[in-house]
């Protein structure tokens, strides 16, 4: 019932006109993702607005920035099931390991991006040096449900290999997925998702401004301003505010002008799914009963049914001494 209701909001809100217009402007919230006494970090979904709104984007949650500790250890092993856990880092660095036997360390500028299928499980952050700062973001992507029992699948990209354009008047995308047509050509990412989606960095400098035209298939449109202030379709925003636009309008493009201090923001343009989310923890799947079997499959030791076959966390806590 809860679905359908947010769906119908969902539809409502996204009526044909012809301009993009601005639906609503949500302030990202304080959450705890990890549970009471872990990290805090700013969310603005699903916090400030739901995932069968912001289909098929699930969560964002803003790290930092904050100063490390200096320690080696990071958010401990824990499971997943049944979409894309995707981190990117502004500054600062990071560990990742997981039952795939993937080990490594992410640079600023980095992105990973883990489908993980029919079942994976990880560790990271942790390893950067005392004092430096760290900022990024993890980010959920939903997985059509034909494509949530997959093999799970890892793909690490470095600062260098994420497209980066300039389009002048100050303001320079990155493209973290998808495809991207610009007047200086066509772009994709490293790596090809299972969900239609298009994520972009926008970094504005001090007075600069950008125009962008979203896919027509791109019926869910997000904008969220992780520093600075400035104006989308002439609306006014600040830090951390969380913008959706009208994804069912016949013009696609939409406008930014950043104020005195610049801005930074990332845009998750998606097609919607349109299916039934049923989230609990680390699972998000269809129905209340695949989620039992998640839990069943996992207190079994069956949920990782494609692993390393080595002792990949043993390996992990190795590398790190």
């Amino acid at each position: 019932v809860m679905f359908s209701k947010c769906l119908a909001v969902a539809k409502v809100a996204e009526t044909c006109s012809r301009t993009m217009d601005v639906l609503a402007v949500e302030h990202a919230k304080t959450a705890f993702p990890a549970g009471p006494g872990g990290p805090q970090v700013m969310q603005p979904f699903p916090a400030a607005l739901p995932a069968e709104v912001t289909d098929p984007f699930l969560m964002c949650d803003e790290f930092g920035p904050k100063e490390a500790d200096g320690s080696s250890e990071g958010i401990p092993w824990h499971p997943h099931r049944g979409f894309h856990a995707v981190t990117y880092l502004k500054s600062g660095q990071g560990n990742h390991a997981d039952s795939l036997g993937h080990h490594g360390r992410m640079k600023a500028g980095g992105l990973q991006w883990m489908s993980v299928g029919s079942g994976i499980e990880h560790t990271e952050g942790g390893g950067a040096p005392k004092g430096t700062m760290v900022h990024g973001f993890q980010i959920w992507v939903n997985l059509p449900a034909a494509n949530k029992m997959d093999d799970p699948a890892y793909n690490e990209i470095p600062p260098e290999d994420v497209p980066e354009i300039a389009t002048g008047n100050s303001c320079v995308m990155r493209l973290l997925a998808g495809n991207l047509t610009s007047p200086g050509g066509n772009h994709s990412a490293t790596f090809e998702t299972k969900t239609t989606v298009q994520m972009i960095d926008f970094e504005i400098g001090p007075g600069g401004s950008a125009e962008h035209v979203v896919p027509a298939e791109m019926e869910t449109i997000l904008c969220y301003l992780y520093r600075g202030s400035g104006k989308i379709q002439g609306r006014e925003v600040s830090g951390q505010d969380l913008v959706q636009l009208n994804g069912g309008a016949e013009d696609r493009r939409f406008t930014v002008e950043a104020g005195a201090e610049g801005m930074g923001f990332i845009l998750f343009a998606g097609k919607r799914l349109n299916e039934p989310i049923a989230w609990h923890g680390p699972f998000v799947m269809n129905t209340q009963t695949q989620i039992r079997q998640c839990f069943q499959d996992y207190q079994r030791g069956q949920l990782f049914r494609k692993k390393a076959d080595f002792d990949y966390r043993a390996a992990h806590a190795a590398r790190k001494l």
